[in-house]
């Protein structure tokens, strides 16, 4: 996928993604739903475990069995009966990094599994 990483005024960060390839994850939900869909939102938490059970029980189910982690970076993504995802995102230190490659081959383990 092509990224790009945009840090607010507010301290968000905006993340544009486009498909690089047309098998790609991405490239499946443009297809399906346009190119006006979001695919997911990111939540910064501080305890993604303890985020992950009051998203549970709003309905939300995880993607995978346990968060992806690089040292750095924790994301654990739930998607609900809807189709919505949610990402959830926890950092050893608040930098303005987005992913690293560790995480992007998790990541995508675990679209395989869902």
């Amino acid at each position: 996928m092509y990224f790009l990483s945009a840090l607010m005024p507010s301290g968000m960060i905006l993340v544009l993604l486009a498909p690089n390839a047309p098998d790609e994850q991405i490239a499946s939900l443009f297809q399906e739903q346009g190119f006006n869909t979001v695919h997911h939102v990111a939540i910064i938490v501080d305890d993604i475990y303890a985020a992950a059970e009051v998203w549970q029980n709003k309905g939300f189910i995880p993607l995978s069995m346990t968060p992806q982690e690089d040292g750095s970076l924790c994301q654990w993504f739930f998607r609900n009966w809807a189709g919505q995802i949610i990402e959830l995102i926890s950092r050893q230190w608040m930098g303005k990094e987005t992913f690293s490659c560790e995480n992007i081959a998790g990541l995508r383990l675990s679209e395989l599994a869902a």
